[in-house]
């Protein structure tokens, strides 16, 4: 199966995988080229429009994040 994968999007971008999702556990994912890459729900999606909605909104807490820590430097005194 191909999925689209998030968990490095910041980093690396999306990335397309192909995995073997298990009946067992349905909301994980194991990489057929390399055994030991797991992806976890929401990490990995099926269709490539939800994976750019997840990454952007990775992406949108992380300049969140950032500003905040933008402000604090800012407020430090000398």
């Amino acid at each position: 199966m191909k999925v689209y994968v998030t968990q490095y999007a910041l980093t690396k971008g999306i990335l397309e995988k192909h995995v073997d999702v298990d009946n067992k556990f349905p909301n994980l994912a194991c990489d057929l080229q390399n055994r030991l890459a797991y992806y976890h729900k929401p990490y990995w999606h099926e269709n490539y429009q939800d994976a750019v909605k997840h990454a952007q909104d990775m992406q949108t807490k992380k300049i969140k994040s950032l500003q905040k820590q933008l402000e604090k430097v800012c407020k430090i005194k000398f």
